[in-house]
């Protein structure tokens, strides 16, 4: 059924091309004819894209700039065909600048959909790191109620959730110290505990510092 659809506008518009102009057609005119068919393919192809969300430059969706593109060249192709049929330089010209118009922008918003799913997927993983150091210390902190264990929680809830190269090392150091930390708390070991935390909170300062140097 969808196909039959779509093979409704091409049918309907090169069956009334042929019967009106047939053979006959000028320059110009087979210059639009070519120019709507291939901007309507065009749009059949955006339409075979996922839809996602909104994309973060232009908003719009691609088939809506495909939509508008083929709506755009059917509406200048009947103007050459009907009423400038003897202008195949300026049709030609005009056909090629709205083709690489749609070309432009619609390579920027794959473009700048590609960049703002990967910048979400960055602070979702961003996101995922810190809340499990903040789940882990507190497990921690309600297994051995100790004032190190709480100062770094505290530290952590204000702890911004982005991230930068500058401060990847830390945050390694920080997960293999919440492994080890873990582990003292299994064991009871209270001084190793106190320890590590306290390790940890000037590890999550410094990290602080040195994001809030760069301007996160």
């Amino acid at each position: 059924m969808a196909l039959i659809l779509k093979l409704v506008f091409p049918v309907i518009f090169n069956l009334a091309f042929f019967l009106a102009l047939g053979f006959t057609a000028t320059t110009s005119q087979w210059l639009s004819w070519a120019a709507i068919n291939v901007s309507y393919g065009a749009f059949l192809w955006t339409l075979r894209e996922p839809v996602k969300a909104n994309l973060s430059v232009l908003r719009f969706s691609l088939y809506l700039i495909g939509a508008c593109y083929w709506v755009v060249e059917l509406v200048v192709g009947l103007v050459f065909m009907l009423l400038l049929a003897h202008s195949p330089m300026l049709a030609g010209i005009v056909q090629l600048v709205l083709f690489g118009l749609f070309l432009v922008v619609l390579l920027s918003s794959k473009m700048a959909n590609v960049s703002t799913e990967q910048s979400l997927e960055r602070q979702r993983t961003q996101g995922q790191f810190l809340q499990g150091l903040r789940s882990g210390v507190s497990a921690c902190y309600s297994q051995m109620n100790l004032t190190e264990l709480q100062d770094l929680e505290q530290a952590l809830e204000v702890s911004p959730l982005v991230s930068t190269a500058a401060v990847a090392a830390l945050e390694q150091e920080l997960r293999a110290n919440l492994s080890k930390l873990k582990q003292a708390v299994a064991a009871q070991d209270h001084k190793q505990a106190q320890q590590l935390a306290a390790t940890m909170l000037l590890q999550v300062k410094q990290r602080n510092a040195m994001l809030e140097a760069t301007g996160v």
